[in-house]
């Protein structure tokens, strides 16, 4: 089998309770101070600033608001830092592992590679797999997102984690911006029954070769 499939998905109810002890330290101040951390740089280094696009500032704010997370994590009991997909993540007990994104449109940005394409359908490749048995997970996680969005003047407007499956939004939680001030969470679907992979077929083919 080349991928193997996580299910069930973890609920919002369940995500919620597992992930606010953690929800301000770990997945809002991260996020809010690498913003604080640019806007000073632009005030600062405004002709290195201007020089910046669009990606670069997605960049520059990620990895700062990664170091924020690290540093965020010290000292707490239940959750810890992973490199299992091959890049910085959170896992909380052993489910959810929580990347963090720039949403773009409200949905999460990716370079669309057979890494990025394999966790939206909720799907690990089998070294990742291995990686988490490693580290001691019985079972697959699920995959969410702490992801933030911006306004028309390109500022901070929202951080939410979010479950997506496939092109399906399955929850989503407001933890900072307007929409968080009401509490709860959004889920605009139930959670799909996933299908069970299949290993495909080996290849039968013929010793003799037409000429």
């Amino acid at each position: 089998m080349r991928y193997c499939i996580h299910m069930p998905l973890i609920t919002l109810d369940e995500a919620q309770k597992r992930l606010e002890p953690y929800k301000d330290d770990v997945f809002v101040a991260p996020w809010t101070t690498a913003f604080e951390q640019y806007g000073k740089f632009v005030k600062e280094q405004a002709a290195l600033a201007k020089a910046l696009d669009a990606t670069a500032r997605a960049n520059i704010i990620h990895c700062w608001a990664r170091e924020h997370a690290r540093k965020a994590l010290v000292g707490k009991a239940g959750i810890r830092e992973t490199e299992c997909m091959g890049f910085f993540a959170v896992l909380v007990d052993s489910d959810p592992v929580v990347r963090f994104k720039y949403l773009r449109d409200g949905r999460p940005s990716n370079v669309r590679t057979d890494q990025q394409q394999f966790l939206a359908r909720q799907e690990y490749k089998k070294d990742v797999q291995l990686a988490f048995e490693e580290e001691g997970l019985s079972a697959l996680p699920t995959t969410v997102t702490c992801g933030y969005e911006l306004d028309v003047a390109q500022q901070l407007s929202q951080i939410v984690i979010r479950c997506d499956y496939k092109n399906d939004n399955l929850w989503t939680w407001p933890i900072w911006g307007d929409a968080a001030a009401g509490g709860g969470g959004i889920e605009p679907m139930p959670i799909p029954t996933l299908p069970t992979p299949t290993p495909r077929p080996a290849a039968v083919r013929s010793a003799r070769e037409s000429v």
